[in-house]
Protein backbone atom coordinates (compact mmCIF):
# COMPACT_ATOMS: atom_id res chain seq x y z
CA UNK A 1 0.00 0.00 0.00
CA UNK A 2 1.47 3.40 -1.01
CA UNK A 3 0.52 6.42 0.64
CA UNK A 4 1.09 10.11 -0.29
CA UNK A 5 0.83 13.50 0.94
CA UNK A 6 -3.33 14.16 0.55
CA UNK A 7 -5.96 16.30 2.26
CA UNK A 8 -8.81 15.47 2.42
CA UNK A 9 -12.41 16.41 3.54
CA UNK A 10 -15.39 14.33 4.01
CA UNK A 11 -18.96 16.42 4.70
CA UNK A 12 -22.08 15.51 5.10
CA UNK A 13 -25.89 17.06 5.46
CA UNK A 14 -29.05 16.08 5.62
CA UNK A 15 -32.32 16.40 8.01
CA UNK A 16 -31.85 15.59 12.22
CA UNK A 17 -32.12 12.14 12.49
CA UNK A 18 -31.08 10.35 8.89
CA UNK A 19 -28.26 8.81 10.58
CA UNK A 20 -24.90 11.12 9.61
CA UNK A 21 -23.30 10.31 12.93
CA UNK A 22 -23.99 7.30 12.50
CA UNK A 23 -22.25 6.54 9.23
CA UNK A 24 -19.43 8.39 10.09
CA UNK A 25 -18.75 7.32 13.45
CA UNK A 26 -20.23 3.96 13.54
CA UNK A 27 -20.76 1.45 16.76
CA UNK A 28 -17.86 2.21 18.87
CA UNK A 29 -15.87 -1.17 19.74
CA UNK A 30 -17.81 -3.38 17.09
CA UNK A 31 -15.31 -3.88 13.99
CA UNK A 32 -18.29 -4.64 11.77
CA UNK A 33 -20.05 -1.76 12.39
CA UNK A 34 -17.29 1.16 12.77
CA UNK A 35 -18.01 3.80 10.45
CA UNK A 36 -16.37 5.96 7.76
CA UNK A 37 -13.81 7.67 10.63
CA UNK A 38 -12.74 4.77 12.31
CA UNK A 39 -12.33 2.82 9.03
CA UNK A 40 -10.09 5.90 7.26
CA UNK A 41 -8.33 6.29 10.50
CA UNK A 42 -7.08 2.32 10.77
CA UNK A 43 -6.37 2.40 7.05
CA UNK A 44 -4.23 5.43 7.15
CA UNK A 45 -1.79 3.99 9.90
CA UNK A 46 -2.05 0.35 8.48
CA UNK A 47 -0.39 2.15 5.55
CA UNK A 48 2.14 3.69 7.73
CA UNK A 49 2.95 0.57 9.77
CA UNK A 50 3.65 -0.89 6.19
CA UNK A 51 6.18 1.12 5.05
CA UNK A 52 9.77 -0.05 4.58
CA UNK A 53 12.61 2.02 6.03
CA UNK A 54 13.52 4.95 7.90
CA UNK A 55 10.59 7.33 7.53
CA UNK A 56 9.05 10.31 9.24
CA UNK A 57 5.03 10.89 9.23
CA UNK A 58 3.03 13.62 10.41
CA UNK A 59 -0.62 13.02 10.68
CA UNK A 60 -3.39 15.49 11.55
CA UNK A 61 -7.34 14.77 11.98
CA UNK A 62 -10.15 17.32 12.91
CA UNK A 63 -13.69 16.74 13.31
CA UNK A 64 -16.65 18.73 13.83
CA UNK A 65 -20.08 18.46 14.41
CA UNK A 66 -22.60 21.26 14.33
CA UNK A 67 -25.80 20.02 16.30
CA UNK A 68 -28.62 23.15 16.04
CA UNK A 69 -26.53 25.97 14.92
CA UNK A 70 -24.11 25.05 18.28
CA UNK A 71 -20.38 23.09 17.71
CA UNK A 72 -20.97 20.07 19.69
CA UNK A 73 -18.59 18.76 21.89
CA UNK A 74 -16.00 16.40 19.64
CA UNK A 75 -13.08 14.42 20.81
CA UNK A 76 -13.62 15.35 24.78
CA UNK A 77 -13.97 19.37 23.89
CA UNK A 78 -16.34 21.66 25.13
CA UNK A 79 -19.45 22.85 22.97
CA UNK A 80 -18.99 26.47 21.39
CA UNK A 81 -20.97 29.23 19.79
CA UNK A 82 -24.60 29.61 20.27
CA UNK A 83 -27.16 30.14 23.42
Amino acid sequence: MELASTDACVCFGSQTGSGKTHSVVGKIGDEQEAGLLPRAVRHVFEGLCATEGPSEFAVSCSYLEIYKEVRAPTLGGAACGGA
